[in-house]
């Protein structure tokens, strides 16, 4: 998928081939995997749906994130109080689409920057679970 910010449209291809015609875009509009880092940038609240504007280059969609609540969690990089969120899959294309009770849940660390710390999700075809190893600081 490309964006083009100057003519407002994105456009899905597949194999270095458009396979549509392009959709218009809107100010805000992020890519789905996108959707997940962006939800690191609003203030959580347990109980809140968060939503961002999204596009696969296909169609639009508002990718709904619920705070669902804030637990304590160990990966390899540490233990961290953090928000468990989960991103709603049902406009989800691709293996999403085909897995009725597909789903990701998200751990976001309880304090800003809210790093990413563990991801599971679950879909027709199998699973996976990522979690955070290490939290490198820069020097700046």
């Amino acid at each position: 998928m490309t964006f083009d910010w100057e003519k407002k449209q994105a456009q899905y291809y597949d194999f270095g081939k458009p396979k549509n015609d392009p959709i218009p875009l809107k100010d805000g509009i992020l890519d789905p995997l996108s959707t997940l880092y962006a939800t690191r940038n609003h203030k959580m609240k347990i109980g809140e749906m968060i939503k961002i504007p999204a596009t696969d280059g296909k169609k639009m969609i508002n990718v709904e994130v619920g705070v669902v609540k804030k637990e304590k969690i160990k990966v390899p990089a540490g233990k961290y109080w953090a928000y468990k969120l989960s991103p709603g899959t049902k406009d989800l294309r691709g293996v999403f689409e085909k897995s009725p009770d597909s789903k990701i849940e998200l751990w976001v660390s309880e304090k800003a920057p809210h790093y990413p710390l563990k991801m599971k999700s679950k879909v027709i075809v199998g699973s996976f679970v990522g979690e955070l190893v290490k939290v490198k600081k820069s020097a700046d």
